[in-house]
């Protein structure tokens, strides 16, 4: 079994930060649902929408490293 401590540390780097991201994201989906702070739904969302396009670009990131082995193909 693959451990984080046994990883690459710019792969574990990077994969602490989706999960860092994915942790926001719930704690603004929480507010969402509990509608925190009043009349905050607007910027909540616009702070969401952004949140999930950058979780999407490290998760493509990510996949790219798996792919290459870690290897940068520049």
């Amino acid at each position: 079994m693959i451990t984080l401590e046994r990883l690459d540390p710019t792969l574990k780097q990077h994969i602490e930060k989706i999960e860092h991201y994915k942790q926001v994201q719930t704690l603004l989906a929480w507010d969402a649902r509990t509608g925190a702070p009043k009349k905050g739904a607007s910027y909540a969302a616009r702070c969401q929408s952004d949140l999930s396009g950058r979780v999407i670009s490290f998760t493509d990131g990510f996949r790219f490293w798996f792919k290459t082995g870690g290897r940068n193909t520049e």
